[in-house]
Order: structure tokens, then C-alpha cells, then sequence
């Protein structure tokens, strides 16, 4: 038959638990203090990141500001600029006066 346990064993046992309970507690608290630090690590590193992209999205402002620019200039180049086929009939016609002259004064 088992032996029945006595009030000492078991004050023994409860103050075993206790102990252990108070090391969890710190094992807790532990954790805590360790989980508290990674967040505060990352909320820093957001706000760095954040801060890097505020200053990337300030440079592609400006950069489209130049494009546009650009555009403007492009579309101002291509009004003013001749074609192709425009400057081979403008050489064709030259062509064709510089070879009358030339029998004009050779005759």
C-alpha cells in the first residue's frame, strides 16, 4: 500500500513549486525585457526606412519635374525640325536648279 503523504511532504512540495513558479516569473520577465528591445530595435529601423524613402520619393519628384522639362524641349525640337522626306525633296529641287544652271552656262 502507498504511504500516505504527510503535512511536511507536502509543505516541502508546495515550497518546491513556489520556487519553481518564482523562476518562471523571472524567466518571464526576462523575456520581456528581451521582446521589448527587439521592438523597440525594429521600430527604429522603420522609422530609418521610412525616413530613406521619404528622401527616394523627394528625388523622383524631382526627376520628374526634369523629364518634363525634357518633354517640353523634345516637343519644341520636333516642331522646329525637318523630315526626312522634306529635306531629300528640298536637295532634289537644289540638285535639279544647280544642273540647269550648270547647262545654262555651259550653253
Amino acid at each position: 500500500m502507498e504511504k500516505e503523504p504527510t503535512i511536511k511532504s507536502l509543505s516541502e512540495n508546495v515550497a518546491d513549486l513556489s520556487e519553481d513558479v518564482a523562476g518562471l516569473s523571472e524567466n518571464v520577465a526576462s523575456l520581456t525585457v528581451t521582446i521589448n528591445d527587439v521592438l523597440e530595435t525594429i521600430n527604429s529601423f522603420a522609422s530609418h526606412t521610412e525616413k530613406q524613402f521619404a528622401g527616394i520619393d523627394a528625388r523622383f519628384e524631382s526627376m520628374d519635374a526634369r523629364f518634363e522639362s525634357m518633354d517640353a524641349r523634345f516637343d519644341r525640337i520636333e516642331a522646329t525640325m525637318v523630315t526626312k522626306d522634306y529635306l531629300d525633296e528640298k536637295l532634289g529641287d537644289f540638285k535639279g536648279e544647280v544642273n540647269l544652271r550648270l547647262k545654262t552656262v555651259g550653253a
